[in-house]
């Protein structure tokens, strides 16, 4: 049940929505997606979109929240068995553009 931020006990003056048993583990999972959110804002620009029109700005933000997921990958899939990032860092490259020298190349 959601309750209002202004609703308080009466005897306790204490905010009804902070006696919830589960209202620590919402907040934390809210802080989470905050955090986010907040990345999408300040560190990649969607405070403005680039072109007009519902359906290109929505492109636009799908485009930079799949960014976002695209960076946090390596760390989501950092505790899971059975990925070896060692191989997926020499399918996707490391970043640098730069042709590796090997015996049929030199």
């Amino acid at each position: 049940m959601v309750t209002p931020a202004n609703e308080r006990d009466s005897k306790t003056g204490v905010s009804v929505v902070t006696e919830q048993e589960d209202f620590e583990e919402t907040y934390h999972k809210r802080y989470i997606f905050e955090r986010k959110i907040a990345e999408l804002f300040f560190r990649h620009g969607m405070r403005r979109a680039r072109f007009f029109g519902k359906r290109k700005i929505e492109f636009q933000m799908i485009c930079k929240a799949l960014a976002v997921n695209i960076k946090r990958l390596p760390k989501l899939l950092g505790d899971v068995p059975g990925v070896c990032l060692e191989k997926a860092k020499d399918v996707l490259g490391t970043g640098n553009n730069e042709k590796k020298a090997t015996s049929s190349t030199v």
